[in-house]
């Protein structure tokens, strides 16, 4: 159990890291070059709940 804390909270420090390097500008050409929204590609998984 110990382990798995420490890998989500290593986890949890890289992805806040990486967040803090970029711009809103930059994140959102990130998303448009992702696809459309709504757009259903074959390897998508639909059973996967949104949270």
């Amino acid at each position: 159990m110990p382990a798995m804390m420490a890998f989500q909270s290593e986890v949890e420090r890289y992805f806040s890291e990486r967040a803090a390097r970029t711009t809103p500008a930059h994140a959102k050409a990130l998303l448009e070059r992702i696809g459309t929204k709504g757009q259903i590609r074959d390897d998508d998984r639909l059973d996967v709940p949104e949270n």
